[in-house]
Parts: C-alpha cells; structure tokens; sequence
C-alpha cells in the first residue's frame, strides 16, 4: 500500500503509526508542506492519506495556506472511497474539510487521558477492538462538531469528541495513539506544556504516564494501525 502522510510539524511524526506501518512492508511518502513540501491531491498516486498532528489551527490558512490543500486532499480521498486517517490536527482538518465548526476548546488537554468508546465502535471496524476505557496522550487547545453523517466512536470526560468515522474508510481521532515514549518527552519541555497542563511539572507528569499507560496504550496503537490498514484492501467493509 502507498501512504501519504502529511506531517504538520517536525516534532509530530508519524511514530508508532508509521512504524508499524512500514512493517509490514508499505511504502510511506512524508511531506512536510509547513517546510515546502507539496500536497498531493491525486488520489490514484496513493492507496491511503494519514494527516498527523501540529501546533497550529485547523482554521488557520492565512498563516498556513496549504491547510487549504490538505482539505481538498481529505475530501479526494474520502470521495474516491481511499482510507484516511485525522489524528489531533488531523481529525480536526477533516471536520473542517467537511464544514464542521473547529473552534477553541474550553481547556486544553495534556498528557494521558481516558477515552471511553461509545456503542458504535462496538461493530466498527476499526475501534471494535477497544478495551471499555482505555488511556492515550493528548495535547490540543481546540475542538470540533462532527460533519453530517459522521459516527462517534469514541469521547472523553473533558472533550467530548475524541474519535469519529466518516463514511466507510475516513476516520478523525483527537488523541494521539501513536506517539512513542520520545515524543512524548519532547513535548513534555515545550513551554506550550507547562500553560496546557493542570501539573506543575509537565516533565515528572509524563514520565509517570509513560510509566503507568505507555506499553497498553502502544499494544491498542498497534491494533487501531493494523484495522485501519486492513481498510484498503480488496473486499474489506
């Protein structure tokens, strides 16, 4: 399978997703469009889009323009019926892509929190595999509405939108579930850390995290990468 994943900032890689992924022998073409790098909206040039995570605004095209050309690739690729898959800015810019209001959430989350899948992810494809609660890394001021006709499948005690599906094969996760340990620490010495989290030391918080939610939560990341992936071949629901 040929993947597009369009990397929105240099620290947001496509981590466990990505490794996972080129596992198994697919071919991933990172671009980096912050940096230069174009969009590609064609979608008989890959079998699947992945749009990974970033500090800016899903709203924001003034300062980053081509967050334009990520939309119209969301929208190519969800019409010719290819899998994508949103995580953080990336479920938002496909909630944007498909008009849905993004917009600054009432309190930002950092850190591992506790997502809870709703009854729909029961018989997805994808998410049917989750434990009743499970506990993944997150780090985003903003939030969304769901597009029309999107599924939720799964929330959160503070942001209640935290993973949906759109269509057969387009799906939006406001948490990451594929940052590795590293990553992890890297965003935990950002001063955007320090305001987003309720701890008085985001560094200590994460390490106990990684400590107590790492391995459970990269065994689910595994799962989710693998469903997903299954998406785009011959016959798949």
């Amino acid at each position: 399978m040929r993947i597009q994943v369009i990397q929105n900032d240099h620290l947001s890689p496509p981590a466990l997703v990505g490794d996972d992924l080129l596992a198994k022998g697919h071919q991933l073409s990172v671009r980096m469009p912050k940096y230069g790098a174009e969009v590609c909206c064609a979608v008989n040039a890959y079998d699947a889009l992945i749009v990974l995570g970033g500090p800016m605004s899903a709203a924001d095209s003034a300062g980053f323009p081509y967050l334009d050309q990520v939309c119209d690739a969301i929208r190519a690729f969800t019409a010719a019926d290819r899998p994508v898959l949103g995580i953080c800015l990336g479920a938002q810019l496909i909630a944007r892509a498909f008009d849905a209001p993004v917009y600054p959430h009432r309190l930002s989350e950092f850190g591992y929190i506790t997502i809870t899948p709703t009854a729909a992810a029961n018989s997805d494809p994808v998410c049917r595999n989750l434990p009743a609660t499970a506990r993944f890394n997150a780090f985003h001021d903003d939030t969304f509405e769901l597009p029309d006709d999107a599924v939720l499948l799964a929330t959160g005690k503070d942001c209640h939108h935290q993973a949906f599906r759109l269509g057969r094969a387009t799906y939006g996760f406001q948490f990451y579930f594929e940052t590795t340990a590293e990553v992890a620490r890297a965003w935990a010495q950002l001063p955007e850390a320090a305001i987003a989290s309720s701890a008085p030391d985001p560094v200590a918080l994460i390490e106990k995290q990684l400590r107590e939610d790492y391995d459970r939560g990269a065994e689910l990341a595994a799962m989710i990468t693998a469903n997903w992936q299954q998406l785009a071949l011959p016959g798949s629901p």
